[in-house]
């Protein structure tokens, strides 16, 4: 639990990870979502929720309440089974703070509408049937070997769009109103949980271009529906979004943008695409020691094993470390992303 002002600092120049994450205000919404986010912290190594920063880092500060904190506490509660936090208050000057540690549970929780969620990098996804039968089994709650064989349950239907709702889609994702955009790009990522949003040949050419030409939070937006299609579409859904892998891999690889990338590796891991080991060793060989250590990337690596790349990662890096040509700075982070893969499940 972060205790001084340089404790602060370093939980916010950690806000990218997996295990820290920055709230800007005790909202109504944030309220409403905290059961998710602290679960999917519990689910994962435990971590910190810092209320009074924006996404940029910004100390702002927060005000609260009593009623606040009870509010918070409650949203611990309602996660099953109920998740333990700690809350501390801090003052910075005439600005007020509140930071919630999230310990590592031995537990698996569910959020108040009874999802599994998990954290993925600085992303929260949510744990399907063979996920949570991992998790638990990785937590020792189940033997590795069962002699019962559990299979798993139907993978329910996915939705047709209807003409209306495909085209309110297309039309706020082709007009010049950054506003109506990135609302239409938020129905799109609501929808994408159990529509086949990319069945339809109009919404298929309106993210394309969004990809190619749209802002940084245009595009985070669209790689989070394309993850939740990757996890969850049907199989003609996932035959569009692997056709548009490699440009993807290209993206991850050119953008300045930190959480532009980590989305674009989350994309690649659960395609289980070739290109996502390639993005890996990009960023180990290439980005420099800020941009590296913006990327996180041993913090997106708690999936491999779910993927089936664990071991493609391990022999690429283990080539780094055999090969004369990779420079002293490389050779240093590959531990660290080799040491991820060991903690993967």
């Amino acid at each position: 639990m972060a205790r001084t002002l340089d404790d602060l600092e370093e939980l916010v120049r950690e806000s990218e990870s997996a295990r820290v994450e920055l709230k800007r205000e005790i909202s109504e919404d944030v309220v409403r979502g905290l059961s998710t986010d602290i679960a999917a912290l519990a689910n994962y190594e435990g971590g910190y929720i810092v209320f009074g920063f924006t996404d940029d880092k910004e100390p702002i500060g927060c005000s609260y309440t009593s009623k606040d904190l009870d509010r918070i506490s409650q949203e611990a509660k309602n996660c099953r089974p109920p998740a333990r936090i700690n809350i501390k208050k801090m003052t910075l000057g005439s600005k007020r703070f509140l930071i919630m540690e999230v310990p590592r549970s031995t537990a698996l929780h569910s959020d108040n509408k009874h999802r599994f969620p998990i954290r993925i990098g600085s992303l929260t996804d949510f744990l399907e049937f063979a996920g949570i039968l991992e998790h638990v089994r990785g937590r020792g709650l189940l033997p590795r070997e069962s002699p019962k064989v559990i299979s798993s349950p139907p993978v329910q239907e996915r939705k047709a769009l209807s003409e209306d709702e495909a085209s309110m889609i297309v039309e706020g994702l082709s007009r010049g109103n950054p506003p109506l955009r990135l609302e239409a790009l938020q129905d799109l990522r609501a929808l994408s949980v159990g529509y086949a949003i990319f069945e339809d040949e109009g919404v298929v050419d309106s993210v394309q271009t969004v990809l190619k030409s749209g802002t940084d939070d245009e595009v985070e937006q669209i790689l989070d529906a394309i993850r939740i299609v990757a996890s969850r579409g049907s199989p003609s859904e996932k035959d569009v979004i692997s056709s548009w892998a490699v440009d993807i891999s290209e993206m991850g690889k050119s953008t300045i943008s930190p959480r532009v990338a980590q989305r674009v590796f989350d994309v690649l891991l659960c395609l289980g695409h070739s290109g996502t080991v390639d993005l890996l060793i990009h960023w180990v060989k290439e980005a420099d020691d800020d941009r590296f250590k913006e990327l996180q990337p041993g913090n997106l690596l708690v999936n491999v094993k779910f993927y089936g790349l664990d071991n493609e990662i391990r022999r690429a890096m283990y080539r780094l470390l055999k090969s004369k040509a990779t420079r002293k700075r490389a050779a240093k982070r590959v531990p660290e992303i080799l040491e991820a893969v060991r903690r993967a499940y």
